[in-house]
């Protein structure tokens, strides 16, 4: 059966090189982009995904947004944060809400981020 990925990141280039790292891997994945907050919160609505991969700074409502939602709705989704911003305090709220895990993109190759975000497709 399909494991479901949204990724909520506003660049298009994170979006497509996520896409095509995960496609390349062994596993039978569905992948849904969103490109701000409320579009992701709407996609939750919908769907409820395997994994969340989700950016900080989103126009429509960042992920802290997205985050709130999820904590109110005391959803049990996974959530890796990809954000571009190594950053104390992001990190401290991005625990206090319960992320699997954040990394940074410029810290990463693909294939780190790929194999972090299977982790969690279980």
């Amino acid at each position: 059966m399909s494991k479901t990925i949204l990724l909520a990141d506003d660049d298009p280039l994170i979006t497509q090189i996520m896409s095509f790292g995960m496609e390349q891997t062994d596993g039978d994945f569905v992948i849904r982009s969103t490109a701000s907050g409320e579009a992701t919160i709407e996609a939750l609505k919908e769907k409820t995904p395997d994994i969340l991969v989700l950016d900080i700074r989103m126009p429509g409502g960042d992920g802290f947004t997205v985050l709130e939602y999820l904590q109110k709705q005391k959803s049990t989704v996974p959530v890796v944060i990809l954000t571009n911003y190594r950053n104390d305090e992001y990190l401290k709220r991005s625990r206090d809400y319960g992320v699997k895990e954040y990394l940074v993109k410029h810290e990463l190759k693909v294939d780190g981020i790929v194999r972090s975000v299977r982790t969690y497709l279980v």
